[in-house]
């Protein structure tokens, strides 16, 4: 597989892990629903935010050792 088909394929795998109900989907319901609406955005920009550093390093990591 060629690099560029494999980023494809970890960004599908990525895309999938976001969109399946865990614990990033219950805090920031939580929080939204606790503390108000603004809270729970900011939650999830945190939350967000965290997630694009994480798989940024991966990516790197492969390119490093691929």
């Amino acid at each position: 597989m060629t690099a560029g088909g494999e980023l494809l394929a970890f960004a599908g795998v990525i895309a999938l892990a976001q969109f399946s109900p865990g614990p990033n989907t219950l805090l920031p319901t939580r929080t939204a629903l606790k503390s108000g609406v603004h809270a729970g955005v900011e939650m999830a920009f945190g939350i967000a935010s965290g997630v694009i550093v994480h798989s940024t390093m991966a990516v790197a990591v492969r390119l490093l050792i691929g």
